[in-house]
């Protein structure tokens, strides 16, 4: 039984929005058995943008029922059925979100009908749910609203199913992508198949249980899918995972802890090419300075003999120059010099040019820094009440540790005290830095 389910949201974060309507329609694979909508107060506001596109406003969830209130009867429709949404990463994310927030542990098997729609219905330039129905002839009844586009899912769905007349497609989407021809023959693929969809490291071993490979990833289940189902042009790659016999994992609650926790482990495990990856050290840096006209220069000098701190350092020179060009190049430094100089020589006023240039160099630095100097990432534990803490000051990552905020309030020096200390790297900052940006800076404690 495929439960085919739409929810509309205050957002586009599961991080931070709240469902604002959930519909459930059952779908045994040739008629809909049962059907179910109903709007949900957030218990927040809902972004106007939002409220433009759906029709859903404030007063219509006022007297809503909470998810909280309703629970019950979306256990009832999901549990022991395929969670069928177009995006079902989405959905099922907010679903499992507001599960969370009340101490359930939500999971299901997931079926996503965009992954499915491209590998049954191939050469569509789009594959959004009203564009791909409009050209496979599926009318949407109350698009953007939770009932009209379950009820087209399903449509998409019923069309899937008969085009997929082996099941085969719908076989490969069932296990994520995961294609079992591909599996060694040591590897059971239920084994695979009940591997949490949670974030984590994980560790694929030997037969000896001697760690191959570990990567930090947002799914535990879904690396390990995917690093089974690519195909590697690495002969070295392939050798590996014919020899994995055991994946074991480490949950850690949140991507960013499992990829520095990942890093961690490439000091001192051995990795697949046979060698222990050592963090480079950090020997050369980009410093700013101004020349006697005042414009400010990039320089790439020796760290150990320049006691000033530089803006960013590298572990090779070679590595230096690359940023510093990549800077000049997207923001036209050398051009702005030539226009400086041409005006210097005519004798103009060169200040007004000198600034923006300046700024231009300041602000291209930044990129390649954190927003902030000093701050906190707070993120989920493991554990329903339990959150993460990653310390970055003065630009440098400090290390990392968990707490309970029911038992410890998130003040500064409470977080700095159950940080477990960690050495900086420009990797270690590259993996903030990146986390931040897809996640547009959220859980963010600056100081």
């Amino acid at each position: 039984m495929y439960a085919v389910v739409d929810v509309e949201t205050t957002g586009g974060s599961p991080a931070v929005d709240r469902i604002t309507e959930i519909a459930i329609v059952l779908f045994d694979g040739s008629k809909v058995v049962e059907e179910y909508s109903t709007l949900v107060n957030p218990e927040r506001p809902i972004d106007p943008w939002v409220s433009k596109l759906t029709g859903i406003t404030e007063s219509m969830v006022k007297n809503a029922p909470r998810f909280q209130d309703i629970h019950h009867e979306i256990l009832r429709l999901t549990q022991g059925n395929i969670f069928t949404a177009h995006n079902v990463k989405f959905d099922f994310g907010m679903v499992r979100k507001e599960f969370k927030l009340i101490g359930v542990d939500f999971v299901a098997k997931q079926l996503d009908t965009v992954s499915f729609s491209r590998k049954v219905l191939t050469g569509f330039q789009s594959y959004s749910l009203g564009k791909l129905c409009d050209k496979i002839g599926i009318k949407i009844e109350s698009r953007h609203r939770a009932l009209g586009d379950a009820s087209a899912t399903v449509k998409l769905l019923e069309l899937l199913l008969a085009t997929d007349t082996e099941s085969t497609l719908l076989a490969i989407e069932l296990r994520d992508g995961l294609d079992i021809t591909k599996l060694p023959p040591q590897i059971n693929s239920d084994d695979i198949e009940m591997l949490p969809d949670e974030a984590g490291v994980i560790y694929l071993k030997d037969a000896q249980d001697q760690i191959l490979y570990f990567e930090g990833a947002k799914s535990v289940r879904k690396k390990v899918i995917q690093e089974f189902s690519k195909i590697t042009e690495s002969p070295q790659k392939n050798a590996l995972l014919n020899q994995v016999f055991n994946i074991d994992y480490e949950l850690t609650g949140n991507e960013l802890v499992a990829k520095l926790i990942a890093l961690e482990n490439e000091l001192k495990q051995t990795v697949y090419t046979g060698k222990v990856k050592r963090e480079p050290v950090l020997s050369f840096g980009i410093f700013i300075s101004e020349n006697t006209d005042g414009v400010k220069e990039l320089k790439v000098l020796p760290l150990a003999e320049n006691e000033a701190k530089s803006a960013l350092r590298f572990a090779t020179k070679g590595a230096a120059f690359r940023v510093v060009q990549k800077i000049m190049n997207d923001n036209n430094i050398l051009g702005h010099y030539a226009m400086i100089k041409r005006l210097k020589e005519k004798q103009e006023s060169t200040e007004k040019l000198k600034n923006l240039l300046n700024e231009k160099i300041e602000n291209a630095v930044k990129r390649y820094l954190f927003r902030s100097t000093n701050f906190f990432v707070i993120g989920e534990g493991v554990h329903p009440d339990e959150n993460t803490a990653v310390w970055v000051e003065n630009n440098e990552y400090k290390g990392m540790g968990t707490f309970y905020k029911e038992n410890m309030e998130a003040t500064i020096e409470n977080l700095k005290s159950v940080i477990r200390p960690a050495k900086h790297s420009g990797e270690a900052q590259k993996i903030i830095r990146q986390y931040l940006k897809k996640h547009k800076n959220q859980g963010l404690l600056i100081y």
